[in-house]
């Protein structure tokens, strides 16, 4: 790389050369809006609009909802449960919601907003956990610092309960609790994907709803995102214990080449 800057400075007078950067720096700072314009983006919002139309979401309310919590409906990094919990949030009031994966309770926070007067449990596994520590780049004491006070800064609200424990424990954590919404956002390989989802579905009514992140709809196992929910999904819905739904998780480019959804299943 160094030979190459060399030879490209003696083959190129000055002028030349600070134009090519000025070319380099755009491209770099605009890269994601360059490619998006080769992207069929509009396909993929229809997609998700059409389903928060499908179930009388106001889309006008979502923005709102989200530009009061600093959040832009445009987003390319924003993931769409955001959007979708915000038109939930249409519907549903006084509930109780579980989160499975509460990283830096960001999300928790967003939920405590939007659902004020409802209660959210979110947990996680223990700080000392080495699974949760092999994550996220926690070994990194700076890294793991940082997170932990993000998380407590998060979750300081008075309709948020957060627990500390391994998801496999959460049916009898919360035997005595039935919840109206459930996000999984915990470890997205098997067993531990579907150990949650089958544990969450013992926790809710008919016709409540259970939400997961990073789902892939096709063949596809990498070292932390796989297609074992959407295949567990699938053959729930086969037995009629769910019925399921999906949105796109993120509108860009990357979508090219490999597209996450999040699903969207009712309790039957």
């Amino acid at each position: 790389m160094n030979f190459l800057k060399k030879l490209l400075k003696k083959l190129l007078n000055h002028n030349t050369q600070k134009k090519l950067k000025n070319i380099l720096f755009f491209y770099k700072k605009n890269k994601e809006k360059i490619f998006n314009f080769f992207y069929l983006s509009k396909n993929d919002y229809n997609f998700n609009e059409n389903f928060f139309y499908q179930n009388n979401f106001s889309i006008p309310e979502i923005k709102k909802k989200l530009n009061i919590n600093g959040l832009d409906y445009y987003d390319y990094n924003l993931s769409w449960h955001y959007h979708l919990f915000a038109g939930l949030s249409q519907k549903f009031h006084k509930i109780k919601i579980l989160e499975i994966g509460t990283y830096d309770g960001s999300f928790a926070n967003f939920l405590s907003k939007i659902f004020p007067g409802s209660k959210i449990f979110t947990l996680d596994l223990p700080d000392n956990n080495k699974k949760y520590l092999n994550t996220y780049n926690r070994q990194n004491k700076f890294v793991f610092d940082k997170i932990k006070k993000k998380r407590a800064n998060n979750i300081d609200n008075d309709n948020i309960n957060f627990f500390q424990i391994n998801s496999n424990n959460v049916a009898k954590q919360f035997c005595n609790e039935k919840f109206d919404l459930v996000w999984i956002d915990g470890d997205h390989l098997n067993p531990q994907v579907s150990n949650d989802i089958l544990n969450c579905i013992k926790l809710i009514n008919p016709n409540s709803i259970i939400c997961c992140d990073d789902i892939v709809m096709k063949k596809y196992k990498s070292k932390y995102i796989s297609d074992d929910s959407y295949k567990l999904l699938n053959n729930l819905e086969k037995q009629h214990k769910v019925k399921n739904w999906y949105i796109v998780k993120r509108i860009r480019f990357s979508n090219i080449f490999l597209k996450k959804f999040i699903s969207y299943s009712i309790k039957l």
